[in-house]
C-alpha cells in the first residue's frame, strides 16, 4: 500500500496469466441536501411543459348532457335532428318581441342606406328559406303557450376577400328581462378530439387531405317543438316585418356545437365503414376534416367512402 496524491494505491505484482480472479469493486457517494422551494417549482413547470399535449383522451364523464344529446337525436328523412339542450325541464322564456323589433328596426335603417349591403342581406335569407334552413311561420302557429317563443335578433357579417356576400348571424345572447336563450341551454359535453395528436398525424405521411363540412350547423334539424325558441323578423321592404323560424342547427347557440358534432360522429357510426369510420371519426376538429396517407389510391378509397358515407346522413 502507498500514499499518492489521489489517495491509497494497491502496488505489487500481478497474478500469473493462467489464473482467474474475482475483482469487485464498490462506489458508495454521499450527497446532503435540503428541500428547496425554488427547485421543486422549476421541476414541476418542467415535467409540466414536457406532458403537454400527452394528457389522457378521457374526459370526466358528463353523464347528464350525453344523455340528452343521445335521447333527442334521431334520424329523419335523410338528415340528423338533435333538441335543444335545455338546463331545466320546464322552459318558460320572456317574450323579447319588442326588443327584437327594436334591433330589427335599426338594422333595417342600416342596411337601407348601403343598397349593395341590403341586397346582398336579401340574397342570404333568401337562400335560408330556399334550402329549408329557416321558413315563414304560418298564421295558425304565431300564438302559442306563453314561454315557448322566443325571437332572435340578427346582423350581417361580411368576408373582407368576399364583400359580395354576406353571412346571417344570430344573437342568441340578448337579454330580455334578464334572460337570454344561451343563459338556459347547456353547453354540452366537450366532443372535440385532441388538435395535438390530430396534427402530428396530419403532418405523419406523404399525402395530406384537408376537407370541411359545408354548413355543418345547418346540416342537423331541430325538433319542431323547439324550432319556435328560434324566430326572428324579417322584411324586404318597408313594411311591417313577418315572423320566419330556423329549422336548423343555429351558430352562436351555446349547445350547437356540442349537438352538431354529436350527430356528425353519430353520422360516421351509422353510415360509413366501421374501419373507415374508427379512423376518420379521430380526424375531425368541429367541422374540418385532416388527414394523411402512404399513398394516393388510399387518400381516393378513405375519402370517396367518407363522403358517399356523410352524403347519406345528410352532410354533403
Amino acid at each position: 500500500m502507498r500514499t499518492t496524491p489521489l489517495g491509497w494505491v494497491v502496488v505489487g505484482p500481478t497474478p500469473l496469466l493462467g489464473h482467474n480472479a474475482l475483482c469487485s469493486i464498490n462506489n458508495i457517494n454521499q450527497l446532503r441536501s435540503q428541500d428547496n422551494d425554488e427547485i421543486m417549482d422549476l421541476l414541476e413547470r418542467f415535467w409540466s411543459t414536457e406532458s403537454f399535449g400527452t394528457k389522457p383522451n378521457v374526459q370526466p364523464p358528463r353523464r347528464l348532457e350525453e344523455d340528452q344529446l343521445a335521447s333527442s337525436t334521431r334520424f329523419v328523412n335523410g338528415r340528423y335532428e338533435v333538441g335543444l339542450l335545455w338546463a331545466t325541464d320546464d322552459v318558460k322564456l320572456p317574450d323579447n318581441r319588442n326588443e327584437a323589433m327594436k334591433r330589427f328596426i335599426s338594422l333595417r335603417k342600416r342596411i337601407s342606406a348601403d343598397d349593395e349591403l341590403r341586397s346582398s342581406y336579401a340574397k342570404a335569407i333568401s337562400e335560408l328559406i330556399h334550402l329549408g334552413i329557416a321558413r315563414k311561420v304560418e298564421q295558425k302557429e304565431l300564438r302559442l303557450p306563453a314561454g315557448r317563443i322566443w325571437y332572435l335578433p340578427h346582423d350581417g357579417v361580411r368576408h373582407p376577400a368576399r364583400p359580395n356576400k354576406v353571412r346571417i348571424v344570430f344573437d342568441a345572447s340578448s337579454v330580455c328581462e334578464g334572460v337570454s336563450l344561451n343563459s338556459c341551454l347547456r353547453k354540452g359535453p366537450d366532443l372535440l378530439n385532441d388538435l395535438i395528436p390530430l396534427l402530428i398525424q396530419f403532418r405523419r405521411f406523404a399525402v395530406p387531405v384537408i376537407a370541411d363540412v359545408e354548413r355543418m350547423f345547418h346540416q342537423v334539424q331541430v325538433p319542431l317543438h323547439d324550432q319556435s325558441f328560434l324566430r326572428f323578423l324579417w322584411t324586404e321592404s318597408d313594411e311591417a316585418p313577418q315572423t320566419f323560424q330556423m329549422t336548423r342547427q343555429v351558430f352562436g347557440l351555446r349547445s350547437a356545437p356540442a349537438s352538431c358534432m354529436y350527430a356528425l360522429k353519430q353520422c360516421i357510426m351509422d353510415h360509413v365503414d366501421p374501419i373507415i369510420g374508427q379512423r376518420v371519426g379521430r380526424r375531425f376538429y368541429v367541422d374540418n376534416y385532416m388527414d394523411s396517407f402512404e399513398t394516393v389510391d388510399e387518400a381516393v378509397f378513405v375519402c370517396k367512402e367518407l363522403k358517399r358515407g356523410l352524403a347519406v346522413g345528410g352532410f354533403p
